[in-house]
């Protein structure tokens, strides 16, 4: 059971080798990177991508750099001595250090393991674990979440769909009070296979983390999360009756109206649904008859979150925008299309390089962003990983650059970013 999985591996992995000459698969801050592009893990794997993460950083191995071809015999051994690694200690000896002289005893050439980058120290690490044990919870909550609205569009059990939506978004709202902006990683998941789900779902975190930044209450972040997770459910049923997309705004109103009992917050969730494409100066947009007045701000929130989201999510063509671009495209039409104040927040909430960005550094650098920044400048300047070096040569041994970092004398920052880059162009 376990030769057919190992052959296919050994065969994807070759074909790897051949186009790349190099297959490195690296771990960060709960990412998985592979020759330093982060992979867009989407809601079916991503609980088993957290449990291989976490096996790797348990263990102080911050993943592998294969260079050469392996045998079938010599994978199964790199699999069992995987297994077989102890957790690291903090007196004891390292793991992957024994994990390179076990490969090297038997003769397995071309595959080294990397180093962990650690960036928490000291009693910090505490915290840290802390922190992904909720947001481990977080993506549970993310997959119930997908599961309930899947119900819902397609008809079963309206009522009782509809309170799990009300228990997934105040989980995820008391998840956001313990880990902050962390939680925007759950928004980073893309499924290819169920792409309004997975956006519902996007789009209902950024309206967390935008809800909280406005001091909303608890309460009004949850009405407004659920508004942001029905927003499109009028497109399954508008799909399947071959309507244009243009009447989805009153789809989704429809199906939101049906709720068995007419509350404050069914009414808000209606109006998030029907007025999300309306523009902030309510000139532009659609249902027609829903122009001449400005959105309600929930609406007004959600028309912004779900414009990144979509602009982010890769297309039919496979294309996306990076997500700076795609920031830039929003504050461009503020004040018109998106409402300014919600906008500069949205832009200042994110950072204008999330988590996943790949980047170049002034000096001609290339770097991954692995950490949002901190301070008063903490939307243009995040802590990066360094991938390369101006003349293309790879940097070894997990150098970070902190950009909030000042000099000590003339107090000028050490370093800042210049632009953005198409990972897959590189």
């Amino acid at each position: 059971a376990f030769l057919k999985p190992l052959q296919n591996l050994a065969g994807r992995m070759d074909e790897f080798l051949a186009g790349h000459g190099l297959f490195k698969v690296m771990f960060s801050e709960g990412q998985i990177y592979v020759n330093d592009t982060r992979l867009k893990v989407d809601s079916s794997s991503f609980e088993w991508a957290g449990e291989l993460v976490e096996f790797f950083t348990e263990r102080g191995v911050g993943g592998l750099r294969i260079e050469a071809r392996l045998s079938l015999a010599d994978l199964l051994t790199l699999f069992q001595l995987l297994v077989k690694l102890p957790r690291a200690t903090p007196d004891g000896p390292s793991p992957r250090d024994a994990l390179a002289a076990a490969l090297e005893e038997r003769e397995i050439r071309g595959v080294a393991p990397l180093r962990l980058m650690v960036l928490a120290d000291g009693d910090d690490l505490a915290v840290a674990g802390g922190e992904r044990h909720i947001l481990g919870e977080a993506v549970g909550m993310y997959i119930s979440g997908l599961m309930a609205l899947r119900g819902l569009a397609q008809g079963r059990s309206p009522s009782a769909n509809m309170l799990q939506m009300t228990r997934v978004v105040q989980a995820l709202a008391d998840a956001q009070a313990q880990v902050g902006g962390d939680l925007l990683v759950l928004a980073t998941i893309k499924n290819s296979e169920h792409v309004l789900l997975s956006h519902a779902m996007n789009v209902c975190v950024l309206a967390i983390v935008m809800g909280k930044a406005l001091h909303l209450s608890k309460a009004q972040v949850c009405d407004l999360a659920v508004g942001a997770m029905l927003h499109d459910i009028g497109k399954y049923s508008g799909e399947a009756s071959g309507g244009m997309v243009e009447n989805h705004p009153y789809e989704s109103y429809r199906v939101i109206m049906r709720a068995e009992e007419m509350t404050r917050a069914i009414l808000l969730q209606s109006l998030i649904a029907l007025d999300h494409h309306v523009s902030f100066d309510g000139t532009k947009g659609y249902p027609p008859y829903r122009l001449g007045r400005r959105p309600h701000l929930f609406a007004r929130i959600v028309s912004v979150a779900n414009a990144y989201d979509g602009m982010t999510t890769p297309a039919a063509d496979g294309k996306a925008m990076l997500p700076d671009v795609a920031q830039r495209a929003i504050l461009r039409q503020a004040g018109t299309l998106f409402d300014p104040l919600i906008a500069q927040l949205f832009v200042e909430t994110l950072g204008r390089y999330p988590v996943g960005t790949v980047v170049e550094i002034g000096n001609g650098d290339i770097g991954l962003v692995i950490r949002s920044g901190s301070g008063e400048n903490r939307v243009l300047r995040p802590v990066v990983l360094l991938l390369r070096d101006k003349y293309g040569a790879e940097i070894e041994g997990g150098a970070v650059l902190d950009l909030s970092e000042r000099h000590t004398e003339r107090k000028a920052y050490k370093n800042s970013i210049v632009c953005s880059h198409d990972p897959g162009k590189l």
